[in-house]
């Protein structure tokens, strides 16, 4: 069986860095980076029907697109689930956005999870 791993960076560069981490641990087979214009490998459906083909109803999924729209960058891998802790281990080691406070933040801007949720369906 196959696992996402996701991981937000405030840079391309850090976004590429984890890239190269996991192609060099051999886990970098299936690895997709996006930027708020959906620029990567995109379905004929585009960005946001990949953001809720991934997350699904998750929570996560609003901060992350959330994140993209604020100039961020996401990172995804599907890994092997034996390989799972591994790849996040290698993620997190690449200095990804720490969502907790990412949130805290952009909530004092104003920012609301039901909010982005409310405006997609209008």
């Amino acid at each position: 069986m196959h696992r996402t791993v996701t991981a937000l960076y405030e840079t391309l560069a850090k976004a590429e860095t984890a890239r190269a981490a996991l192609r060099a641990a051999h886990l970098g087979d299936d690895v997709d980076i996006r930027d708020q214009s959906g620029a990567g490998p995109l379905d004929a459906h585009g960005s946001d029907n990949w953001l809720k083909g991934l997350f699904g109803g998750h929570v996560d999924g609003h901060a992350y697109a959330e994140g993209l729209r604020r100039g961020h960058y996401l990172l995804a891998a599907r890994v092997d689930d034996l390989n799972e802790i591994r790849a996040a281990a290698i993620l997190d080691a690449a200095a990804p956005v720490d969502l907790t406070r990412a949130q805290i933040a952009w909530a004092a801007d104003g920012w609301s999870p039901q909010a982005q949720a409310h405006d997609a369906l209008a």
